[in-house]
């Protein structure tokens, strides 16, 4: 079986959907650099905060 470099990326998300997109996306970026095959996200990665301002963004958080 042929092994691969996994990584498993640790947020601290806010209630700011562009922000944490962008957080994201470097942190792939940067685990993809290392030589990741495979990686994952947190739960909640796109948006963590009060469930109003989750509910505001809905459509937004979805896409």
């Amino acid at each position: 079986m042929k092994s691969y470099l996994a990584a498993a990326i640790q947020m601290t998300s806010k209630p700011d959907l562009a922000r944490n997109l962008v957080e994201a996306e470097e942190l792939i970026d940067l685990a993809v650099r290392r030589g990741a095959e495979l990686v994952s996200l947190p739960e909640n990665f796109a948006f963590l905060g009060r469930e109003v301002d989750k509910v505001a963004q809905a459509i937004e958080i979805a896409d």
